[in-house]
């Protein structure tokens, strides 16, 4: 207390801490628990599923904050564009025509490209390859970005019937028939599921650097058959 005068002031210390915090050490550990099992769910979801956990009032805005604080950072899913009524048309029709088959798809060779990152070491490879029937195919690694010319030098290189402008030619002199394939289907391609397979199957090592990521995926594309999927 001091006295100036008459007049008296009182100064009272406050706590400069700032506002609590909602969430205890243990809350934020299970957030963090919740958000990496499924990073794709939004601070709502995210937020009905911790106060299930902790009994506590917590809103989406919270969730956002408290992650933001532990280093992460939020984003907006990018929309995937819906299939045209004239490719869902081509996609029941091409179901149709198949629905009967059954050994007929070990003669199919499947090929598909895949983009395998690792945003923690900063590292990406990009993938093409092929799995006919049972069996594993070709697997080309290459790393950047490419255009079309560099694509298809990229195949031929390890394919050598693969020609420009020559494919179709190739096919009919070999007798090999090739399914009308319609736009946006790569839910039919089973070679999703192997890139998928690869995908998650890395991560659980933490490569640090391309190399080896690259002998990781060559393992995995080797020995995903000896594996269960």
């Amino acid at each position: 207390m001091c006295q100036k005068g008459k007049a008296e002031f009182i100064f009272f210390k406050f706590n400069e801490q700032g506002r609590k915090k909602p969430s205890t050490e243990d809350d934020d550990r299970q957030l963090l628990y919740i958000m990496k099992k499924d990073r794709t769910k939004s601070s709502q979801m995210l937020a009905a599923e911790w106060i299930l956990s902790n009994d506590k009032k917590l809103c989406g805005s919270t969730v956002r904050r408290r992650l933001i604080s532990m280093g992460y950072k939020s984003y907006t899913a990018k929309r995937k564009p819906l299939r045209t009524p004239a490719q869902i048309k081509k996609h029941l029709t091409f179901a149709k025509d198949h629905q009967y088959w059954s050994n007929e798809w070990n003669n199919v060779i499947w090929n598909d490209e895949a983009h395998l990152k690792f945003l923690i070491a900063k590292i990406a490879l990009s993938v093409w390859g092929c799995m006919p029937g049972d069996a594993c195919g070709s697997l080309i690694i290459y790393t950047g970005k490419m255009n079309g010319p560099a694509y298809i030098k990229t195949i031929q290189d390890a394919l050598p019937i693969f020609i420009e402008n020559k494919f179709d030619t190739w096919f009919k002199d070999n007798n090999i028939n090739v399914l009308k394939w319609s736009a946006s289907s790569r839910d039919l391609n089973p070679i999703e599921n192997l890139w998928y397979y690869i995908d998650k199957e890395f991560k659980k090592s933490r490569p640090t650097n391309a190399g080896q990521l690259q002998t990781m995926i060559e393992d995995l594309w080797i020995g995903c058959y000896s594996n269960e999927m």
